[in-house]
């Protein structure tokens, strides 16, 4: 059976004959000016596509990433229903409906960690900001989103409160859609319409709850609530908890009500039981089959007095907004039609970002977009809609030839790799090579390639060869051993250029600065060499740095340390020194000695543009003979 997306939109008459003109400026009140919508149409996008993302969680923001890097070729506007950015990961202690009587979007409850490391979960070019845990706070992951959306300057994009009441396409030509976009001030309660050439869904899957039918559950007396409305612990103190469902919700908010609960039982039907030590008062139970008004009969025949049930049961895909005219139908959570799992076949120019699940879902959502964007510029040639849905179909049979359900026609899981080597193939990316054909990196020719190193004052030394000829090493019974001059150094002039000996990050750089080069890396990929190294260059991605005099991002943030034993000798000292490299372009030393006595003050040590090799310059004059320090 079809099921209908469509939702009453309740636009008069007089918006369906005139439509509003798309230059509303950004967070104003939605004021229509009625223009001709033919008229409107040719003259706005004579030399530019207009696309509406519709959602500003980490999908839309996504989204609007890539679209504002392009002004040239789109303009876009983002439709928020709530007050902020974030979408799901924006707590709230609400459970039903807002202010505005709009359903609580959020599933976040108030403990809840990622559980997939912050190293791994970013978007490919904006590393998650440094925190002590890699599983971190889902405040943390708020904080990145919205760090993303200033970085980019994206919230001047986005409407906030306002809801996407109706989207239909109209065919204008063959080969020709505009889509009439409806939308609702939620505080005003007034309308707008807007044409647009393309369409962005990214709503989310997480805020509809899937409920099972389970006999006799409306006779149960006790709680029932699904985890999209469990919000903390405490609640449930003393209380018998049976939680349906042992998926990632269902197995964290377990061990989280054990700590307070009197006893807890996680009733699923998982082929092997969860084999990891389990508290005490936790324990596994199979599937529930009925209910009465204070017990729960599970497949085994158990029973168990409860007074709490909470559905762990996972969610609804829904898009309320679409009309039926959108032809997309859900059944038994399968989307149809779905170019790989995001692009309508018969309507390519709506895509919905973030539908398949088990997945790394930040970096799928910046290759789907990417590609969804060349599809739009034509960089990118869709197959016929035949060939779309016959692929389509091909992977639907594969997966039910596997034994997997209906429902999981659009799981990823270990598949996800496949599906992201597709996209970038399909947009004639560089794929990342695997562990056999990469070779190992040579890092000093990496760092040659990558930086422009200066030229020794004087040329190099013969004995020294990272110091300027201008230098010798001496030994005085007042100073010990070290660098002197030679001759008078001109002011500036550049004495040393060195590799570092020895090189480490420091504990906040560790996991986006390349432990070879000190790179900046767009991600932490461990070096081919090693298992606990970062390499940039090894993969290719060391022109994604931190641009010099970048003070947003870099000022004063210390990335590592290293030993450069030429630089060494400028203390008169047997003992290194470290140098304590920044994202500043002037790296910081522990070398803070004269140049001689005519009144040398500082040494600094400086970057070579890019990479780990420093060099020391002068920046007074010295006498000959001389020495630093």
């Amino acid at each position: 059976m079809r099921r209908s997306v469509k939702q009453v939109s309740g636009v008069s008459r007089d918006y369906k004959r005139r439509r509003t003109r798309f230059s509303v400026a950004a967070g104003s009140a939605l004021s229509p000016v009625f223009v001709d919508s033919s008229v409107h149409h040719h003259q706005l996008m004579m030399t530019r596509l207009s696309v509406a993302v519709i959602g500003a969680g980490a999908g839309g923001l996504c989204a609007a990433r890539h679209l504002v890097d392009r002004p040239d070729t789109f303009i876009f506007k983002i439709f928020e229903q709530t007050g902020r950015v974030g979408g799901t990961w924006v707590y709230t202690d609400e459970t039903n409906t807002d202010q505005h009587g709009l359903p609580i979007h959020s599933s976040m409850y108030r403990d809840l960690r990622t559980n997939l490391p912050k190293e791994v979960m970013g978007f490919l070019d904006f590393p998650f900001h440094p925190t002590d845990q890699s599983f971190v706070h889902h405040s943390d992951v708020l904080k990145y989103l919205e760090n993303y959306c200033n970085y980019y300057k994206l919230g001047e994009h986005i409407e906030f409160h306002v809801q996407v009441k109706s989207v239909s396409p109209l065919r204008l030509m063959e080969d020709k859609i505009v889509w009439k976009v409806v939308v609702e001030n939620v505080k005003t309660k007034k309308e707008a319409a807007y044409d647009f050439d393309a369409i962005i869904v990214c709503n989310g899957h997480y805020s509809v709850p899937h409920i099972p039918d389970i006999p006799g559950v409306e006779t149960f007396n006790g709680t029932q609530l699904h985890s999209h409305s469990y919000r903390e612990p405490e609640k449930f103190t003393g209380l018998n908890v049976v939680l349906l469902g042992a998926s990632s919700s269902g197995v964290d908010i377990s061990l989280e009500l054990a700590r307070h609960a009197r006893q807890v039982f996680l009733s699923h039907h998982l082929a092997e039981p969860i084999s990891c030590e389990l508290p005490s008062n936790l324990k596994q139970v199979p599937e529930i089959c009925s209910a009465s008004e204070d017990t729960l009969t599970f497949l085994d025949g158990s029973t168990c007095k409860a007074d709490a049930l909470i559905y762990c049961t996972g969610y609804e895909y829904s898009f309320p907004f679409l009309e039926d005219s959108c032809n997309l139908t859900i059944q038994d959570k399968r989307i149809c039609p779905l170019y790989k799992h995001m692009i309508h076949t018969e309507f390519p120019s709506l895509i919905f970002i973030g539908i398949p699940f088990v997945v790394v879902p930040f970096p799928m959502f910046d290759l789907q977009v990417q590609y969804f964007l060349k599809t739009l510029d034509k960089t990118i040639t869709l197959p016929s809609r035949e060939d779309m849905n016959a692929e389509t179909e091909n992977d639907f049979q594969e997966r039910l030839a596997k034994k997997m359900p209906p429902r999981h026609a659009h799981k990823l899981a270990d598949s996800q790799w496949d599906y992201f080597e597709d996209l970038i193939n399909g947009m004639a990316l560089q794929p990342i090579p695997s562990d056999k054909e990469q070779p190992k990196p040579n890092h000093d020719k990496s760092l040659r390639s990558i930086a422009d190193f200066p030229n020794l004052y004087n040329g190099p030394n013969a004995n020294i060869p990272a110091a300027s000829s201008a230098l010798k090493c001496n030994w005085t019974p007042e100073k010990g051993r070290g660098l002197f001059a030679n001759q008078d150094i001109k002011i500036g002039s550049v004495v040393i250029v060195e590799k570092p000996f020895a090189w480490t990050s420091s504990k906040e750089a560790m996991m986006d600065h390349c432990l070879h080069c000190c790179n900046y890396t767009i991600a932490p990929i461990p070096c081919p060499g090693c298992s606990s190294s970062c390499a940039c260059n090894a993969y290719q991605i060391s022109e994604q740095i931190v641009p010099q005099g970048d003070i947003k991002n870099s000022k004063e943030a210390e990335i590592g340390g290293a030993v450069y034993p030429t630089v060494s000798l400028c203390n008169h000292s047997c003992s290194p020194n470290v140098v304590r490299h920044s994202k500043e372009r002037r790296y910081h030393s522990d070398i803070s000695k004269s140049l001689g006595s005519s009144g040398v003050d500082w040494c600094w040590v400086w970057s070579a543009r890019k990479g780990g090799r420093v060099y020391l310059a002068a920046e007074e004059r010295g006498r000959a003979e001389e020495g630093f320090g």
